[in-house]
């Protein structure tokens, strides 16, 4: 089973790997139209590398399509890729969104391989042990909370609670007492393996944002060369060039988006659900604890590797960039 796995996963690192580079070298000699479409296949590897499997292809997976559609970002604000290129990116985009595996499923994947691995475990390998592992009992603990992550996951991200999960099946939540006649070894698995795998959500609503704002990005450089300015709101854009507004997909409304003079600004709330304007990105200022929290997820017309300057040095000089 795992060694198969690894196969696959090699084989499709080393096919986006020639993807990648292939992009790479496309843009470097000005080919925008082989740049723009070999990073988009590179989004596409990513969908399919998730499909069948568990968390660590869903990981994988998760990564290329971001390396993919920052790069397609990057080459449609930076380079003059063709109308119809910009087109048949947008149509692409559009017809593959949200197709990728769910959440839920990979979670079946990644306790069907725990369950092939629990199956192979001998829990009569000392008598001693048998107080305190049980391979039977540590797979019914994985069900357990594996049903309870999954029945979450399968809420928008908005409405699920996976962090209560956490909670729930945190090894620290019993007495000590408690833990030591129920096998604490098996709950102390438990406990590990949710750390790893209870955030898969929001990273699945990360990848759909970076979907849509890469569909977005598109749309609004293509109606700026056909109108010679820069659209008004997201709704200028549907139904000529997008078939709808995308909707944010950590709370449930539609991006946000907002003019700055000859640029633009397109944001979600982020994983904390609260709107900030795009004052600052998520993850990249400090709260009053010290640590980094909150914030919004924006994407702007100027070049990304200005943002990501301009925001080190707001780190800094200050614990909250404004």
């Amino acid at each position: 089973f795992f060694s198969s796995r690894r196969r696959h996963t090699r084989l499709q690192g080393d096919w986006s790997s020639d993807v990648c580079s292939s992009d790479l070298l496309a843009a470097r000699d000005g080919d925008w139209t082989v740049a723009i479409r070999d990073s988009l296949a590179s989004m596409k590897i990513g969908q399919d590398v998730t499909i069948g499997g568990g968390v660590t292809l869903y990981l994988v997976g998760s990564a290329l399509q971001g390396m993919g559609a920052a790069t397609v970002r990057a080459l449609v604000l930076q380079t003059e890729v063709p109308a119809a290129q910009l087109r048949v990116a947008i149509r692409d985009l559009q017809s593959r969104r949200g197709t990728g595996q769910p959440v839920a499923e990979t979670l079946r994947y990644e306790l069907a391989a725990l369950g092939k691995v629990l199956s192979g475990t001998d829990s009569d390998l000392l008598p001693a042990s048998r107080f305190t592992l049980s391979a039977d009992r540590t797979r019914r603990q994985f069900e357990a909370a594996y049903g309870d992550l999954i029945a979450e996951s399968e809420k928008p991200f908005w409405l699920s609670k996976p962090a209560l999960v956490r909670q729930r099946w945190r090894f620290e939540a019993e007495p000590l007492w408690l833990r030591v006649f129920q096998q604490p070894v098996a709950k102390l698995l438990v406990d590990m393996n949710l750390l790893g795998v209870s955030d898969l959500g929001a990273r699945a609503a990360r990848v759909q944002l970076e979907w849509d704002a890469t569909m977005v990005t598109c749309a609004l450089v293509l109606f700026r060369r056909d109108h010679g300015k820069t659209a008004a709101t997201l709704a200028d854009l549907a139904p000529a060039y997008l078939l709808a507004v995308p909707s944010d997909p950590f709370c449930g409304e539609p991006l946000r988006y907002r003019v700055d003079g000859q640029n633009w600004v397109l944001w979600s709330v982020g994983s904390d659900g609260v709107d900030n304007a795009a004052r600052f990105q998520e993850f990249r200022h400090r709260n009053e604890s010290g640590e980094l929290a909150g914030g919004d997820i924006f994407y702007t017309s100027t070049e990304p590797q200005v943002d990501r300057e301009r925001y080190r040095d707001c780190l800094k000089k200050s614990k909250r960039p404004q």
